[in-house]
């Protein structure tokens, strides 16, 4: 803590890192009934997706927050995993997308590497119509 420094030393300001941590990172639901829900990303490596068994294993069940009667987001629609300091996020297939700050994600291919991309604090996410963003764990006060 600088304790106020920044109205001490000219120049001086306070940075708050912008990189998401694991103690601190949740995906928060910002459409649909699910809006304010607030998913921690405290594990190592998360599915995305739709609890359904025996076929699903969503680690972060979305199925009570979608948008609509017709189930939009697949049983396991994206992953979000730590790599080192990096949260990143991958589409796994899923059959109506991800979106990161506005651009479509695109798929996991046999054919090629992973393209996983790194997330940091106000990243807009949307997986096919349900919006959440990363932001830090609500504190209380």
């Amino acid at each position: 803590m600088n304790a106020g420094l920044d109205n001490l030393i000219p120049g001086f300001t306070e940075t708050k890192s912008v990189y998401p941590s694991p103690d601190k990172a949740v995906l928060k639901i910002l459409t649909g009934p699910g809006n304010g829900r607030i998913f921690p990303l405290d594990k190592q490596s998360m599915i995305i997706g739709r609890e359904k068994p025996p076929e699903g294993s969503a680690d972060l069940d979305l199925s009570d927050c979608e948008l609509g009667e017709i189930p939009m987001i697949s049983r396991r629609h994206a992953e979000i995993r730590w790599a080192g300091k990096n949260l990143e996020i991958i589409d796994l297939g899923s059959l109506n997308g991800t979106w990161v700050d506005g651009k479509k994600l695109e798929p996991i291919s046999l054919l090629c590497e992973p393209n996983y991309f790194i997330l940091k604090y106000g990243t807009n996410i949307r997986f096919a119509n349900l919006e959440a963003e990363i932001t830090n764990r609500p504190t209380l006060e």
